[in-house]
């Protein structure tokens, strides 16, 4: 492997290494707790009635809807629009579904305890939509 494909290589995989289940907003969270996570939201949108935050972190910008207080949908993306990597999208499948795995429904989306997911193109950018699909998902939990 020529020097330069090696160091990009080795620098993708300390990245993914870096990343935790821990280090993104959940399903379940809180205002303060993504808050903490992140900073201030850079954004916030009403889309159909609906109140979207808008976060950036490592590249990646997350979006997070809430309802009773928690996040009940998150949708990830990379800043630049592209596609998500399958170690980046397995990393916020488990970080959303207690640590485990997602259970695969087709090309594009998930199952999982109380989570479903797909991963789409809208306009020009891919993202990661993971949403809660009952109340219990919604409790708070804890930040590391």
């Amino acid at each position: 492997m020529p020097p330069k494909a090696r160091n990009q290589f080795v620098s993708s995989v300390l990245f993914l290494l870096g990343l935790s289940a821990t280090t993104f907003a959940c399903i379940g969270e809180t205002m303060d707790e993504a808050i903490m996570r992140y900073g201030e939201a850079v954004q916030h949108e009403i889309v159909h009635s609906k109140e979207y935050y808008l976060f950036n972190q490592n590249g990646f910008n997350i979006l997070a809807h809430f309802t009773e207080g928690k996040i009940d949908v998150i949708a990830y993306g990379k800043e630049s629009g592209e596609q998500l990597t399958s170690e980046e999208i397995n990393t916020f499948l488990k970080a959303n579904n207690g640590d485990q795995p997602m259970k695969k429904q087709g090309p594009n989306a998930w199952v999982g305890n109380n989570v479903i997911a797909t991963y789409h193109k809208e306009g020009a950018a891919w993202h990661l939509a993971i949403m809660a699909t009952n109340k219990d998902q919604r409790k708070p939990r804890k930040i590391n």
